[in-house]
């Protein structure tokens, strides 16, 4: 198997670690430019995995000290799940958060469980080439060329247009399936 991160100093060797709606910029980059060699290319999971597969929810990045270690049970559940989009916690981006987006931007999904390729919606390239190398990979997944997700999330999120956070407080619905990338 293959990892980006050979420290795991959250501990969790048997877990997957994934973001909600928007990556860890900060690890991205440093990943990104220790790396440079390497194609790179973000994967968005469906959002039943949260629901469907043993997960632990982090409202830090899981290396944190503040996060539980060494017990997958202490961040199991929708309790945990919910403190991830805890707005009382201090974000430079507050104004800027959309339902769906943690409050802090490393927070982490671990998954316990394998994520079968069937569960990966879309894939993300930052350069054609890439694409057209590796595009076929993940069968059945859309693919696209897309370098807005190498920004950070508050540049990201500044940038983008506000009309899902009006649409989404007008109709004061539950975020469709769709408008949450992993």
């Amino acid at each position: 198997m293959k990892k980006n991160d050979s420290h795991r100093f959250d501990g969790y060797l048997n877990a997957v670690s994934l973001s909600i709606s928007y990556p860890n910029a900060k690890m991205f980059y440093k990943l990104r430019h220790s790396n440079e060699e390497k194609s790179w290319a973000l994967l968005f999971v469906d959002p039943a995995v949260l629901w469907e597969k043993r997960c632990g929810f982090c409202r830090f990045n899981a290396a944190d000290k503040r996060v539980p270690k060494g017990s997958e049970c202490a961040l199991v559940g929708s309790e945990r799940f919910s403190e991830i989009f805890d707005r009382s916690l201090p974000s430079e981006d507050h104004h800027h958060l959309r339902p769906c987006d943690p409050t802090d931007p490393q927070a982490e999904v671990l998954v316990f469980e394998p994520i079968e390729t069937s569960l990966i919606r879309k894939v993300v390239f930052f350069d054609r080439k890439d694409m057209d190398l590796y595009g076929d990979v993940v069968q059945g997944a859309e693919r696209c060329v897309d370098n807005s997700w190498l920004d950070s999330r508050y540049f990201f999120l500044k940038s983008q247009p506000r009309s899902f956070e009006r649409s989404w407080k007008k109709s004061n619905a539950v975020v469709p399936d769709d408008e949450i990338p992993f």
